[in-house]
């Protein structure tokens, strides 16, 4: 799967970027929500930073201490570093994890029970361990999509699956 999206073109992500983009802000627990983790892309990820231009919501960034994962504040002029595992995350360190309303994750695969395949880290697993009512919402390309996920005890499901049309 890593393969296939790295050799996505950039037209084909900014064009499914916009899809999802607009698939999440109809979504019901997006309208809801006020405090919503998200992501800076990797490795030809769905782009969801355009989501930063609705004012009304409230936006953060996962950083990672130590073996675990906080969310920390970010808006268009958070100050970003690149993490040891070559992410961008913001300086601060302000855990503001409880906030949060919706989790916006991205995945390697996921499949149609919600099992999501991800870079095998466990971070966001443990993260969902700790705050086991927080919506979440993976974002996937379609081809992403599959019929099982090979699932450990220590993974854990999220709430919806959207995919770029």
């Amino acid at each position: 799967m890593l393969s296939i999206r790295l050799s996505l073109s950039s037209t084909f992500i900014k064009d499914a970027s916009t899809s999802l983009v607009q698939h999440i802000k109809l979504h019901p627990s997006y309208l809801h929500a006020t405090h919503i983790g998200i992501y800076h892309p990797i490795k030809n990820e769905p782009i969801l930073l355009d989501l930063l231009q609705d004012q009304s919501k409230h936006f953060y960034l996962p950083k990672v201490v130590e073996n675990s994962m906080i969310y920390v504040p970010f808006n268009q002029q958070t100050t970003l570093e690149t993490s040891s595992l070559n992410i961008k995350e913001p300086e601060s360190f302000i855990d503001q994890s409880h906030r949060l309303d919706l989790v916006i994750i991205p995945a390697l695969a996921m499949d149609k029970q919600g099992n999501r395949l991800g870079f095998g880290k466990g971070f966001f697993d443990r993260f969902l361990t700790l705050h086991p009512t927080l919506f979440v919402i993976a974002v996937i390309y379609p081809f992403q999509l599959v019929e099982a996920i090979p699932v450990e005890d220590h993974d854990k499901q999220v709430n919806a699956v959207l995919m770029s049309d």
